[in-house]
């Protein structure tokens, strides 16, 4: 599975930027210009050399303040809002990392349109729930891979109201399960097909119906009814006599082959019991 990857800086966070003025590198006098209110607020100019600095600070200690680099800290002692009644255009030529310890809530009340050259990571350590109300399209130009929990005990449940379409070849390694299976064309088995609850596949390949028997290669078992429109053809039957319920073939052909030499070699007659069509 493919690993998200880190900032340029090894790492997913960040941390805000130290002040030009501190308590080791103090203003120096007088480059230092600062104007205080009565409540608390200030407003500094600082041309200390090599920490030129401008800072508006709030008497709650919320500030702004530019560093000598052209970086800005924009520190907020309560809450912030931000409108703008016309557009906005936001621009970064670098790294952008955001970081909210708290919930996020993002209300799009128009379209959302997403545009990345390069390639998306996301990583979840909780559930997932995404709840679409119109149409769902993914398309991928390329392979696309789905992977779910554990390789020996991941489940995929795929719900629809309807039906599920997949145009192209379907590959299982393992097992499908199903009420029914149909095809509008055919189906191909390199080893065999199974029907019924005790059914059985055959080393090279048949079909079996109900509780299996040993069988030659390439037989047909049913213990109930064979359909044929036209005929059955098949050299072995199980290496056993045929029967039915009035009894079995050979025992059919005794009664209805049945018939008198009026010669040794001369005529016979027609059958003594005339097999009838029901």
């Amino acid at each position: 599975m493919a690993t998200i990857p880190k900032s340029p800086d090894g790492q997913y966070t960040w941390a805000e930027p130290e002040s030009p003025a501190n308590v080791d590198e103090k203003p120096v006098y007088p480059h230092n210009k600062v104007w205080e209110t009565e409540s608390g607020h200030s407003f500094e100019m600082d041309d200390t050399k090599d920490r030129e600095r401008i800072r508006l600070q709030h008497r709650s200690k919320t500030f702004i303040e530019m560093h000598p680099d052209g970086s800005e800290v924009h520190k907020i002692y309560g809450d912030g809002y931000e409108i703008v009644i016309g557009n906005k255009n936001v621009l970064i030529k670098g790294h952008c990392s955001v970081t909210i310890e708290g919930d996020s809530v993002v209300h799009v009340k128009g379209d959302k349109i997403e545009k990345i050259d390069g390639n998306l990571y996301q990583e979840i350590s909780g559930e997932m729930i995404t709840n679409i109300k119109g149409k769902t399209s993914l398309i991928s130009n390329d392979d696309m891979t789905l992977g779910v929990g554990d390789p020996a005990s991941g489940v995929l449940k795929v719900q629809t109201g309807d039906a599920t379409f997949i145009e192209g070849d379907l590959s299982v390694t393992g097992s499908i399960t199903g009420l029914s299976v149909n095809s509008q064309t055919k189906v191909n088995a390199n080893t065999g097909v199974t029907a019924g609850h005790l059914g059985f596949v055959t080393e090279i390949g048949g079909v079996s119906v109900g509780i299996p028997v040993s069988s030659p290669i390439g037989t047909i078992n049913c213990i109930n009814t064979i359909n044929a429109g036209v005929s059955v053809n098949a050299p072995f039957i199980n290496g056993f006599m045929v029967s039915d319920v009035s009894g079995t073939m050979m025992g059919m052909r005794f009664v209805y082959n049945t018939h008198f030499h009026w010669a040794p070699r001369g005529p016979t007659s027609t059958p003594i019991s005339p097999m009838t069509l029901l």
